[in-house]
């Protein structure tokens, strides 16, 4: 999230780089990486991050696998998470709905509707043993 302001009467001052700039910003809406929002979409998504519970654990079932659980008391829908793919091989969803997709060094874990989701991470050979979330 970005936040950008900009005053008119600055912008009479630059007008060039107000026009390339827009220009780059129409380019990365079209790729797809940029999306705008209002501030009041924006404090309502905040807040409702506030209420996602979510953690990882080692799999007692599965040598060299975690398993990530999340849960929201309404919908953990556009929530998203980045799993390194040094140390994670391909996430499978156990429960809940997710898009997983390759993005980069990294799996993009984007939530659908429902209040709960849990992941299978299988780590990738030479990774390390598993990393517990930092405590609140």
């Amino acid at each position: 999230m970005r936040l950008v302001a900009l005053d008119p009467a600055d912008a009479a001052h630059a007008p060039q780089a107000v026009r390339d700039w827009l220009r780059h910003v129409e380019a990365l809406q079209r790729r797809g990486v940029l999306h705008w929002t209002t501030m009041g979409r924006y404090a309502h998504f905040a807040n409702q991050r506030h209420a996602v519970e979510w953690g990882t654990d080692p799999d007692p079932l599965v040598p060299r696998t975690d398993v990530l659980q999340a849960s929201h008391p309404r919908s953990l829908a556009h929530f998203a998470w980045l799993l390194p793919v040094a140390r994670y091989a391909e996430p499978h969803v156990l429960e809940g709905i997710a898009q997983v997709a390759r993005d980069g060094g990294f799996w993009r874990v984007v939530a659908g509707p429902g209040t709960r989701l849990r992941l299978q991470l299988p780590m990738q050979p030479g990774a390390g043993a598993a990393v517990q979330p930092p405590a609140q």
